[in-house]
């Protein structure tokens, strides 16, 4: 039985660019955005899949490759599967820390944390922003001081 290939759904973010915008989905459709969200960080990363693979082989210790036994290509993949399984590889999560350092993107690791804690890491990035934007007027203001002069 031939595969067969399902649309690629379109990966929609969310305002801040990270993380897919989520409504409630079936399993399938889940397992599809996730396809396509690896397939994206792949297509927009500046290193080859190879060279990916490499990484991540070396990191993990043990080979992935573009193509089998390890297929990276395979995670990324809507089809259907093979005919005996009708299931396509799915992309272990022992893996996606090591992907993201590899594609230097965080977005699958955003992706499958959830809402809650991508709104804390918000939450902590905006604080950062607060703080370093302080720092900026703290020594704006030193160097006015400074200079003795009034501004």
């Amino acid at each position: 039985m031939r595969n067969q290939l399902r649309k690629r759904p379109e990966y929609s973010e969310s305002p801040d660019g990270v993380a897919p915008a989520h409504t409630e989905r079936s399993a399938d459709d889940a397992d599809a955005i996730t396809r396509t969200l690896i397939a994206s960080v792949i297509r927009g990363c500046t290193r080859s899949r190879e060279q990916i693979c490499e990484d991540m082989s070396a990191r993990l210790g043990r080979p992935i490759t573009p193509s089998s036994p390890f297929m990276l290509d395979d995670f990324t993949s809507l089809s259907k599967g093979d005919a005996k399984t009708k299931t396509p590889a799915r992309f272990p999560a022992a893996w996606i820390e090591v992907f993201c350092q590899a594609t230097n993107d965080d977005r699958l690791q955003m992706h499958v944390m959830g809402a809650r804690k991508r709104r804390l890491i918000e939450f902590a990035k905006a604080e950062l922003r607060a703080t370093s934007d302080q720092r900026e007027r703290d020594r704006l203001r030193h160097e006015l001081l400074e200079e003795g002069g009034r501004p």
